[in-house]
């Protein structure tokens, strides 16, 4: 996911996303399960401004 938002300039998803993944390394499972559903909402709102930006035509 990381990289994939890096490659759209979504920073704020990528930095979510990394924090994660670095938790999960750490074997903070706890911590990092409840940042998921803020990379959700962080994703959500990429969608929408995706959204916007093609059907800006």
């Amino acid at each position: 996911i990381k990289g994939l938002a890096a490659g759209f300039d979504a920073h704020r998803v990528s930095e979510i996303a990394l924090a994660i993944e670095t938790l999960v390394t750490e074997g903070d499972l706890k911590t990092a399960e409840s940042k998921v559903p803020e990379l959700q909402s962080s994703i959500e709102d990429l969608h929408r401004e995706l959204d916007r930006f093609t059907s800006s035509g």
